[in-house]
């Protein structure tokens, strides 16, 4: 049987993937543990033309990365 922490964390998991509506990703989706500090990043690089999510946050080593759409449709996100 699982401990009140994992299942505490699979929980915020499935809510995180779930999203409000089933919808666009949000920023941060898919690792709930990081959305705040995802949602910071955002804030911070939206004036670069940064603009909404593109698909979920995923883990990349000791990193979490999110590929988002921008300004300029020429370039890769």
């Amino acid at each position: 049987m699982p401990t009140d922490q994992p299942l505490a964390a699979l929980a915020g998991e499935a809510v995180s993937e779930a999203g409000p509506g089933g919808g666009e990703p949000r920023v941060g989706q898919g690792l709930w543990e990081h959305e705040r500090e995802m949602r910071e990043a955002h804030k911070d690089l939206a004036g670069a033309g940064l603009r909404q999510p593109a698909g979920p946050v995923r883990a990349h080593g000791p990193a979490v990365l999110q590929d988002f759409h921008h300004t300029r449709g020429d370039e890769p996100g």
